[in-house]
């Protein structure tokens, strides 16, 4: 038995567009796990609250809280598996939801 060897080359690295997208993927992964655990945590307000007898957070505002941390989530795993241009794609609606979000529950 032989082995064969091939020479690899060597192609200096990813481009500065696969650069890019590389750091938009890292920002829309950092926001989509911060959409996950404020979720958590609105929903654990919401347990919380409802053992205690106390007023919490409402029914709507957990549920906007679960289905954009969800959507946030399917939209960043497509970014992470597909190519640059995705990735730009997918950040800007995780970037829309996170805005959407924060203004229609928390600042408005």
């Amino acid at each position: 038995m032989s082995t064969v060897r091939r020479r690899e080359t060597y192609t200096g690295g990813p481009s500065a567009g696969e650069r890019l997208a590389g750091l938009v993927r890292m920002i829309s992964g950092v926001l989509t796990g911060g959409l996950v655990i404020l979720a958590v945590v609105v929903v654990g307000a919401t347990v919380l609250a409802a053992q205690r007898g106390a007023m919490g957070p409402p029914a709507t505002m957990m549920a906007a809280h679960l289905l954009v941390a969800l959507a946030a989530v399917l939209v960043q795993v497509y970014g992470d598996r597909r190519g640059p241009a995705a990735a730009v794609g997918s950040a800007a609606v995780v970037l829309a939801l996170t805005g959407g979000l924060l203004w229609t529950q928390w600042w408005s």
